[in-house]
């Protein structure tokens, strides 16, 4: 025989006491006897929180405990599950607010400590089982009796038009009317129970019903014609699922119980008719599993060879992004080298500037070298011998100066960024053209706004730009009168975001026409004359802005000047 704790359904239980020698006899006694699981808390509040992660279906909780007492624990599972079985447990002087909770909070029983065990598993038994009728919701109208209908022309008629009895001869439905009722049961009703005894086979006419394991839902029955109670009549066994109307059934039904006690039948007979059958509607079912297993296995080929596909994608894609970085890296050496080119075509341009630039401290030094050859002779003194020398100082350092930043300005950008003075760059810039801005006769002026925020950025780069600008503009102004070339610089504080640095190159020279405007920043887009320009200058500066996230932008009329405008983020 079959161990019946075997067959009973495992619940789970919570037990909270703050002693922890209670608590293991506790929990020793239901591990001992019970197959249940069994969880612990020391105090309410670890209570409450295992009990918001998790769902028991039993609460036996103490009532004195820290933190949290036992009556606030059940008021706050109260507020989440009114119909959780809880079992109290009782000490010295605890029995009145005992009783009082009963009510209160529909507590399921409360035993005193020290608990014995016959009357905890008792308990514990009892309070499960209230708990699986309470918490499966009724209705209003499940109290009522079932409707119970015999008319034996009915049954006949049912039988014959039946797909799963017309196929049976006439003598064996004539014996199958005596046994044969129909029943309607109201929303609510519970038609089986599980653990209870069945006699009887039902046949859905009309309505829905659920079938429950426990307090789970396990499927719901709504097609004409659908079978359930044929398992416990054929295993002469309890139900193994509660049975309960949804709807308003109606329900045709054979008393299987009363096989050979009202005919002239034996049983055996009548029961191999029944498994006939209940094996059709079990092959209709099994006909049913097997298309879907068959639209599963599809499903799942077709998985798979998406799955295939998608890593055969994922290589391809990979291979392609590896391609790529490799083409960026490429195209990052090219255009440093693209940078670097533009940057010597600019020298060639400020060549000769540089070198009348040099050429003066050259002379200072040259002349007074000469006085102090001469005035040796003479006999200079101290003071005209220290103020030769002094001038000799500063054209050597002028001149080391100017030859150091032109070999800044000409080395490769290694593209590090670093917080910039724009101010301190502008300045760079102007030492490598300010001596052709002077023989041109271009008037420089300088517009600095105080409190120009730094920006993140490069400083060759940045003055690679700055000189781009300035020599168009020197270019720009060559054969005007009164030339002038004002850079300004200027804060802006947008809306949102960080502020920014605003560096303007205005120049009033000859303009620059609106067709030739659209393309000024195209790669070897140039209008001087062959061997004048390369065409990369304003490009490189363009692709140098974006690359520090800025703008740089223009705006011109032929004839009336040129304004660049270069906005650069304090955050670039």
């Amino acid at each position: 025989m079959a161990n019946p704790k075997s067959q009973e359904r495992k619940y789970r239980l919570l037990v909270v006491e703050d002693e922890p020698f209670v608590m293991n006899m506790l929990i020793g006694l239901l591990e001992k006897n019970t197959p249940y699981e069994i969880d612990a808390a020391r105090d309410g509040a670890k209570a409450l929180e295992k009990w918001t992660t998790q769902r028991y279906n039993l609460i036996i909780t103490d009532l004195r405990m820290p933190l949290m007492d036992g009556q606030t624990l059940i008021k706050e599972i109260r507020k989440t599950d009114p119909g959780v079985a809880i079992i109290v447990l009782t000490g010295h002087g605890d029995l009145a607010e005992a009783y009082s909770l009963l009510e209160k909070y529909q507590i399921s029983d409360f035993l005193h400590k020290p608990v014995e065990t016959d009357a905890l598993l008792f308990s514990v038994k009892n309070a499960l089982e209230k708990s699986k009728i309470q918490r499966i919701p009724p209705t209003h109208d499940s109290e009522k009796e079932p409707v119970i209908f015999k008319d034996n022309e009915e049954v006949v008629k049912y039988l014959k038009e039946s797909r799963l009895f017309a196929p049976l001869p006439d003598e064996m439905i004539e014996m199958l009317v005596p046994l044969s009722t129909f029943i309607s049961y109201a929303p609510g009703a519970r038609i089986l129970v599980e653990g209870q005894e069945n006699d009887k086979v039902y046949f859905l006419i009309r309505g829905m019903v659920g079938i429950y394991s426990g307090e789970e839902l396990i499927l719901k029955l709504r097609r004409n014609g659908d079978i359930f109670g044929e398992m416990s009549i054929i295993s002469d066994k309890p139900c193994t699922a509660t049975v309960i109307a949804e709807t308003h059934v109606n329900l045709f039904c054979i008393d299987a119980h009363y096989v050979g006690k009202y005919m002239a039948v034996d049983t055996k007979t009548l029961r191999d008719t029944l498994y006939q059958t209940f094996a059709m509607i079990l092959t209709e079912k099994l006909s049913f599993t097997t298309h879907k297993a068959r639209e599963y296995e599809s499903t799942n080929n077709l998985l798979k060879k998406t799955k295939r596909e998608l890593e055969i994608a994922n290589q391809e894609l990979q291979e392609a992004y590896d391609a790529l970085e490799l083409k960026m890296k490429e195209l990052e050496s090219t255009q440093t080298q693209l940078i670097q080119s533009a940057k010597l075509a600019s020298l060639g341009v400020l060549a000769s500037g540089v070198a009348h630039e040099l050429n003066q401290p050259i002379g200072y030094i040259r002349n007074n070298a000469q006085l102090a050859i001469m005035g040796g002779e003479e006999n200079l003194s101290v003071p005209q011998a220290l103020n030769v020398l002094k001038q000799v100082e500063e054209g050597t350092t002028r001149m080391m100066k100017i030859v150091n930043h032109l070999r800044n300005f000409a080395r490769q950008t290694d593209f590090e960024r670093l917080p910039l003075n724009l101010h301190d760059v502008l300045e760079n810039s102007l030492v490598l053209i300010n001596e052709q801005l002077r023989l041109q006769n271009v008037q420089v002026i300088k517009n600095y706004a105080a409190n120009l925020p730094h920006v993140i950025g490069n400083a060759q780069q940045l003055e690679q730009v700055f000189v781009n600008l300035i020599v168009n503009a020197k270019d720009a102004l060559e054969g005007v009168k009164e030339a002038t070339l004002t850079i300004k610089t200027e804060v802006r504080r947008p809306s949102e975001g960080a502020a920014q640095a605003m560096i303007q190159f205005i120049d009033n020279g000859c303009g620059i026409p609106q067709e030739v405007s659209e393309k000024i920043f195209d790669p070897f887009f140039t209008t001087k004359e062959v061997g004048k320009g390369t065409g990369l200058g304003l490009s490189i500066s363009y692709g140098i802005i974006q690359e520090h996230h800025g703008e740089i932008l223009v705006s011109s009329a032929q004839g009336e000047g040129t304004t660049f405008t270069i906005i650069l983020s304090e955050t670039a």
